[in-house]
């Protein structure tokens, strides 16, 4: 009903007249005018309840206190950052208020694009499930910065890979890889970032500037020297033996 035109008012009105069960359901629909309708059955288990504000909504049922989706409004007014850290602030906060009644267990976050795409997955900013934990919000928050380091680094390869931008592509992808290892200080827990911006690196002919990345990755996890030749073969790394010598004897002194 959105797609063809409908307000999240008609829409919602339109679904809760159909729908003979609407006393037990909660839904909240925001349409891209920022128009919001929300629907708290009265048959929801209690404590239900929902709080509007400027273009989102927040609802919870079945919650351990009727002050949960008040502290998630406010913490997500409140807080800074992107949309995703906003919205897992929002859930921090519902749990800080005692959450769901019968403990914890998962977590989810979604967020999309804004602007068209071509397909679903490509609009897809952060997809990131928690289905079964002791601390889910906890590990959803460390999904969720293990996904914001990935996308520096992605974006930091394609600059590097963008010819038209000449030697200015180095210090733009220099900005977003720091970015990504201010996210993720330790490279032991996940070398793959700097793994594949030193082969990116290599690959656009800064080997000496690769090497030290190189170093770290390898001292890190010595199996990921093992991918190098393999990269080679794949040509995703020069064939020239001069540059694997030099990435192949990078190791921690």
């Amino acid at each position: 009903m959105i797609r063809s035109g409908k307000s999240a008012q008609q829409a919602l009105k339109g679904l809760l007249a159909s729908d003979p069960q609407a006393a037990i359901r909660q839904v909240a629909i925001v349409d891209q005018q920022g128009n919001i309708a929300v629907h708290t059955g009265e048959k929801c288990i209690e404590a239900a309840g929902h709080r509007q504000g400027t273009h989102f909504s927040v609802q919870a049922n079945l919650m351990l206190k009727n002050t949960v989706w008040d502290a998630m409004a406010d913490a997500f007014e409140t807080s800074s950052g992107s949309l995703a850290e906003r919205m897992l602030a929002a859930l921090f906060a519902a749990q800080s208020e005692g959450g769901d009644m019968r403990g914890q267990q998962s977590a989810a976050l979604l967020v999309v694009s804004s602007q068209p795409v071509s397909n679903a997955s490509a609009g897809r900013l952060f997809d990131l499930r928690v289905d079964d934990h002791p601390k889910p919000l906890k590990e959803l928050q460390r999904l969720l910065v293990v996904a914001q380091a990935l996308q520096y680094r992605k974006a930091a390869v394609n600059f590097l890979l963008d010819k038209s931008l000449g030697d200015k592509k180095f210090d733009l992808a220099a900005q977003e890889f720091n970015k990504a290892m201010e996210m993720m200080p330790e490279v032991a827990d996940n070398p793959e970032v700097m793994f594949w911006y030193a082969v990116t690196l290599a690959s656009v002919e800064k080997v000496e500037e690769s090497l030290p990345f190189f170093n770290k990755v390898f001292a890190a996890n010595p199996i990921w020297q093992d991918l190098v030749p393999r990269l080679v073969r794949a040509e995703l790394l020069p064939d020239k033996e001069q540059v694997i010598t030099k990435v192949m004897e990078q190791t921690q002194h």
